[in-house]
């Protein structure tokens, strides 16, 4: 079953056109119980077809994370900056650390969807070139 999930993905990726064809099949016999076990297969199959839609998704998940930990970063580090000025020093030393830290992970994200990004057009272009 796995095997029939990852054509339907592949031809879903690469927009390829597939089409299913019925066939006749005898039942089985009662003394050959199936081995098939509708939760269990179930499962195996949902769990392949996320985890293999994952492989895509990577670089479009760190955009989403980076551009929140961006946005969390602005927003911690105007209450750093707002306190700074009132006071002329800052106290809350781990909301600048959560900001440095958020601030500097959002980049790190970003900078890994760029090249996953550009790896991903080479294997295109090395694809191509075959």
């Amino acid at each position: 079953f796995q095997l029939e999930t990852e054509f339907s993905m592949f031809c879903g990726e690469f927009a390829l056109y597939y089409k299913e064809i019925p066939i006749e099949y005898a039942e089985r016999a009662v003394s050959n119980p199936s081995k098939l076990r509708t939760v269990r297969d179930g499962f195996r199959i949902l769990t392949f077809a996320l985890l293999r839609t994952s492989y895509g998704l990577t670089g479009r998940f760190a955009i989403l994370l980076s551009i929140i930990s961006f946005l969390a970063s602005l927003f911690f580090g105007f209450k750093v900056i707002q306190e700074f000025l009132m006071i002329g020093h800052v106290r809350s030393i781990g909301l600048s650390v959560l900001t440095s830290i958020l601030f500097l992970s959002s980049n790190i994200l970003f900078l890994l969807a760029f090249i996953e990004n550009r790896i991903k057009r080479l294997e295109n272009r090395i694809n191509n070139l075959w």
